[in-house]
């Protein structure tokens, strides 16, 4: 754990040191806006290296907005369709720029979203209900998918063998703690979408802007 939390991390240090390692990869590697880090960032670490896709000088696209739709796209697959999203029940775990508009996205297509995010006031998603810091915790609602848009290594063995839903689409990269806890959601015949297919869409606008940066 980082003491003090993401807020005592020095940004521009950070930026200065991945620009130096990136530069000293020479183009085999290329980094882009992820989970505690802004657009902002992104446009100080390109100014100091050439190895950044996050949507650099356009403002009509955002990285975490493009990965929003590809999970959304991904739970619309799953459920059979944009028409067959109404009355479906979904709980969307971490409220950021990816989690709210994915979880803002369904509601209005007729699911019953809830959230649920560390800073409760980030789960106030318009559409939503809002369950952070409730009795009931997250993984005991019952529900059709349950959303990952928050850390690596949410689901525990534990939540796994208790967990009340049908599956698991979200954009947490490495959603499950271990071995032992994919094997006993995938025991139990939860359906799990790897986060490589759900969450692509930032990547496949990161492709785009790779070729033709304009």
């Amino acid at each position: 754990e980082l003491e003090g939390g993401v807020s005592s991390i020095d940004k521009t240090q950070l930026m200065e040191e991945t620009s130096r390692l990136l530069k000293s990869l020479k183009g085999t590697m290329f980094t882009g806006c992820d989970m505690n880090t802004t657009l902002d960032d992104m446009s100080y670490l390109s100014e100091q290296c050439d190895y950044v896709l996050a949507a650099i000088g356009n403002p009509d696209i955002d990285p975490n907005v493009c990965t929003a739709y590809g999970v959304v796209g991904a739970l619309e697959a799953a459920l059979g369709g944009e028409a067959n999203c109404e009355g479906k029940v979904l709980v969307v775990h971490g409220c950021g720029n990816v989690g709210a508009t994915a979880a803002e996205e369904m509601a209005k297509r007729g699911a019953t979203v809830y959230t649920v995010d560390v800073v409760t006031e980030r789960a106030d998603v318009p559409g939503c209900v809002n369950i952070s810091g409730v009795d009931t915790p997250w993984w005991a609602f019952p529900c059709d998918i349950v959303v990952p848009c928050s850390k690596s290594g949410l689901f525990t063995a534990e939540i796994c063998r208790t967990i009340d839903a049908k599956a698991i689409i979200g954009a947490t990269n490495l959603p499950f703690a271990s071995d032992e806890a994919y094997a006993a959601a995938e025991e139990r015949g939860i359906c799990y979408i790897p986060e490589g297919v759900s969450s692509a869409g930032a990547v496949i606008a990161d492709s785009v802007e790779h070729f033709d940066k304009e």
